[in-house]
Formats: structure tokens, C-alpha cells, sequence
């Protein structure tokens, strides 16, 4: 009889240790992703936001708004399908995924344009966390940005890094 529940333990446990090991697999929705294509993507997108001068200075709230969202869209455009991509290094995993949140939050900042103090701290740290992590990336992984606008406005300024 002890014996059998000695058996009846050690099969138990064996079925546990088995789905316990099981479940920590990787999750297959997250894909690999190359970091070097992320890069040239952020750039592209960068590029394009620094491209778009257009004079918001007589636009509607709305219309600036709406001119703010348009130039996140360059850079989300390009860099959105990495969301759920993994990158084999970790830093730059995670500086990869904090470049499109803060991307996204200024998404969302521009849907409170017309609250200036809701709108100011959503974008402007957004913008900073960008800043960082576009200088950081530049120095430490060769982000291929080439140069910068020469005559910059007073929007154009509070929109890029």
C-alpha cells in the first residue's frame, strides 16, 4: 500500500514538473526581429516627420491637432509592426519597445490638444523619452540619421527630439 502511494506521488509529480515546464515557453505570438531593419525603419520615419513643415501657425486647435497626429503617424507607420517583435539584445529590446509607447503617447496626446496642461505633459514627455533614447541610439547603435532640417521653426523644435 505504501508503495503505491510512493508511485502514486512520484507520478504526480512528474506531471506537474512537466506542465510547470511547459508553460514557461516563449510565446510563440512575439516574433524575432532584426534589429538593423528596426533601425533603418526609425529612421525613415524620422525622416519623414523632420520632412513635413507645413506652417500650423493658422490652423484651428483641431487642425493642429490633427497636423500633430499626422506627423506621429510617419514614424508609426514605419515602426508599429516591430510592437510585438523581440530583439536579441535586451537593451536595445526594450529601447525598441519604449520608443514606440512614447510614439503612441504622443498619439494620444494630440487627441487632448485643446487641454494644454494634459497635452504639454503627454507630449513633452514623450518627446523626452524619444530624445533619450534617439541619442542613445545613435551613439550606440549606429541609428542611420544622416542630418537635420537647417531652418528649424519655434513648432518644428517642440516637435522633434
Amino acid at each position: 500500500m505504501k508503495k503505491c502511494k510512493l508511485i502514486s506521488v512520484v507520478l504526480l509529480l512528474l506531471i506537474c514538473s512537466t506542465a510547470c515546464s511547459n508553460s514557461q515557453q516563449p510565446s510563440t505570438s512575439a516574433t524575432s526581429a532584426n534589429q538593423d531593419e528596426f533601425l533603418q525603419s526609425m529612421a525613415t520615419g524620422i525622416s519623414a516627420r523632420l520632412a513635413d513643415s507645413e506652417d500650423d501657425s493658422n490652423m484651428t486647435d483641431e487642425q493642429t491637432a490633427e497636423y500633430f497626429s499626422k506627423l506621429v503617424d510617419y514614424e508609426l507607420s514605419e515602426i508599429s509592426k516591430y510592437e510585438n517583435a523581440t530583439f536579441a539584445d535586451e537593451t536595445f529590446n526594450d529601447l525598441a519597445h519604449e520608443y514606440i509607447n512614447a510614439c503612441n503617447s504622443q498619439k494620444i496626446a494630440t487627441k487632448y490638444y485643446k487641454n494644454t496642461q494634459l497635452y504639454n505633459a503627454l507630449w513633452d514627455d514623450a518627446r523626452n523619452i524619444r530624445s533619450a533614447i534617439i541619442s542613445y541610439l545613435y551613439q550606440n547603435y549606429e541609428l542611420p540619421i544622416t542630418s537635420e532640417p537647417q531652418n528649424t521653426t519655434q513648432q518644428e523644435a517642440y516637435l522633434i527630439p
